[in-house]
């Protein structure tokens, strides 16, 4: 993690510290805006005077609050500021920045309102402690200027998701501020501790927009989601990948912005999912940068193109000594879309050895074997996957599409069929939530209109809703899936239900077709939680690299191609959905 700067200001008995903020100021949307505003005038222009409403005037409580300010390129400055009053901490807290930040105006500058405080006396730093480092604050006794925001807590690892401080990592983070370092090694020493945990009040501006943030981000309304903004939300992450695309081909495949480290190791299947990701993006807007880096990604992914072992129909994707099914799929279904996309035919042999090569591996039953397969001596291994199947259903889908010639159908229902009768027959509850499955079942559905075939597809979609967070403990938790809630796992589940709603269109059930939207609002709108915005950028060493991207979960930012390409799907999926069918609602400028 790069080094953020902190303000260090003396404190003195007129000095407001974290004991004495003992009522909370209750800011209405209008009012947080009123703040901002007159921030951003003040930074631009010193001259000017706070303007605050009456009853912000009239406030005479001690009030603490920490200005985060950016140049948009390196990690925010921080300056704490306090006072009797919002007004005399607003403009205590600009006269600092006027003096210590530069170039004013920033281009990003967020706002926290320390206010609910929590004492905690504890014997030692070496016990966990009972708060969730993303929702609060953690600050020292009043003499050591130590305080932290949750953002800093996250993005520089100096407290663990167990709840344990890290002193390697405080002191690490502090090195380059003496005072305060030296504050740290003597809280560090002492037998007992006085500490604060304490939440905010925090709003963001980018210099042209307003955003009030839970947990650091701006929280998105499940009905106020537009054309615009799902667009603008899929060319930022598609824009991610473009940056992180290497000389040789690869994408920057797994980032750790709190360490800056980025994993050695690659995954072929997951390169050719975000190949496919941004060959969407092209087929939307058009723009010839996102075929043109697909291209140059395919150019790697050829590399591992090599003739079959035994049964030795087609050709293999070979990774590390191993062939997988899944990679195989993917990487016809990413050269399959390449072709249609540009008419360019000169992968389109490859693409059918690609196919042959699934067909080859199914047996009579219509299952599909040689999941994971050696390539050196043949040997199969006993790893088994439940995604690759259908991967290479849907696969063997796309081939037919582009070349009608041969068997790909047939192959590819008869081993559809396999998977469901393998569903219904299995135990109570485990219809499958396989985004890939619902998709294989809309393309074949435009061929063969079974009504078996939508009866499954609404279970599968009634397992995933069954499933959906709809009585969140957290409100950025509505939408998602799992506890806590993870980025992918509700894109993926978005993707099957963007599925579903066209194959509910096709088969006119204007029944499901409601349900399905609201669940697919929902999950994107959580989902687009998960992806790095500048208020969560400006804590980081890095902010253009990560900017677009989306990561693990609300408080963890590891960054990894699968879950931008999934998200990338999920969410011009809906926007599909709103082009075809949905009237666009006004663009979202503040979080509810």
């Amino acid at each position: 993690m790069g080094e953020q700067s902190t303000i260090d200001v003396e404190t003195t008995p007129e000095t407001v510290w974290f004991e004495q903020v003992r009522t909370t100021l209750l800011l209405q949307m209008e009012e947080q805006a009123t703040i901002a505003n007159n921030i951003l005038l003040s930074l631009t222009n010193p001259a000017v005077s706070l303007d605050l409403p009456p009853n912000l005037e009239n406030d005479t409580q001690p009030r603490l609050l920490c200005l985060s300010l950016s140049d948009g390129e390196t990690p925010a400055t921080l300056v704490w500021g306090s006072g009797q009053g919002i007004k005399a901490a607003i403009q205590n807290v600009l006269d600092q920045a006027k003096n210590v930040f530069s170039p004013l105006p920033p281009s990003w500058f967020k706002l926290d309102i320390v206010q609910q405080v929590t004492v905690v006396q504890r014997r030692n730093a070496k016990r966990p402690f009972p708060q969730d480092r993303s929702l609060f604050g953690l600050a020292f006794e009043r003499g050591s200027n130590l305080a932290f925001l949750p953002e800093e807590l996250v993005a520089n690892k100096l407290i663990n998701q167990e709840q344990y401080l890290l002193p390697k990592q405080i002191k690490k983070y502090l090195k380059s501020r003496t005072a305060l370092l030296e504050a740290y090694q003597r809280v560090e020493a002492a037998e007992r501790l006085t500490l604060y945990r304490f939440n905010c009040t925090s709003i963001f501006c980018d210099g042209q927009e307003l955003f009030s943030l839970y947990r650091g981000h701006r929280v998105f309304d499940a009905n106020k989601l537009s054309l615009q903004l799902l667009l603008k939300s899929a060319q930022a992450a598609g824009d991610y990948l473009q940056r992180g695309l290497e000389a040789d081909g690869r994408f920057l495949y797994c980032y750790r912005p709190e360490t800056e480290t980025r994993q050695e190791s690659y995954n072929i299947l997951r390169h050719t999912g975000a190949i496919s990701a941004l060959l969407d993006l092209y087929a939307v807007t058009g723009e010839e940068g996102y075929l043109s880096t697909s291209l140059e990604a395919i150019g790697y992914l050829l590399q591992f193109i090599q003739p079959c072992p035994d049964p030795g129909v087609g050709t293999c994707v070979v990774e590390n000594n191993q062939i997988k099914l899944g990679s195989n799929a993917l990487a016809a279904i990413a050269l399959a879309k390449y072709t249609e996309l540009s008419q360019d035919k000169a992968y389109l042999p490859l693409v059918v050895e690609l196919g042959k090569r699934l067909c080859s591996v199914q047996q009579k039953s219509g299952a599909f074997t040689h999941h994971q397969q050696l390539y050196s001596d043949g040997t199969v291994s006993g790893f088994v996957s439940a995604l690759y199947p259908a991967e290479a259903i849907f696969a063997l889908l796309r081939i037919h599409r582009l070349y009608p010639q041969g068997d790909w159908l047939t192959v590819a229902e008869k081993g559809l069929r396999y998977l469901l009768q393998e569903q219904l027959n299995g135990k109570k509850g485990s219809i499958s939530q396989d985004h890939w499955l619902l998709c294989s079942l809309r393309e074949l559905y435009r061929h063969s209109p079974k009504a078996e075939y939508l009866d499954f597809a609404l279970k599968m979609v009634d397992a995933i809703a069954q499933n959906q967070t709809l009585n969140p403990p957290h409100i950025d938790w509505l939408g998602s899936f799992h506890s806590p809630p993870r980025s992918t796992a509700t894109a993926t589940r978005m993707e099957a239900l963007c599925a579903a709603y066209e194959l509910a269109q096709l088969a006119q059930n204007t029944e499901a077709v409601p349900k399905i939207l609201q669940s697919l609002r929902l999950g994107i709108a959580f989902q687009l939680q998960t992806q790095v915005h500048p208020e969560q950028a400006l804590y980081f060493n890095d902010p253009q690299l990560i900017l677009g991207a989306f990561h693990r979960s609300l408080d963890n930012f590891e960054i990894r191609i699968d879950y931008v390409q999934h998200n990338i799907f999920s969410i011009l999926g809906l926007y599909s959905i709103f082009q075809q069918s949905v009237k666009p609602h006004g663009v979202l400028h503040e979080s509810q």
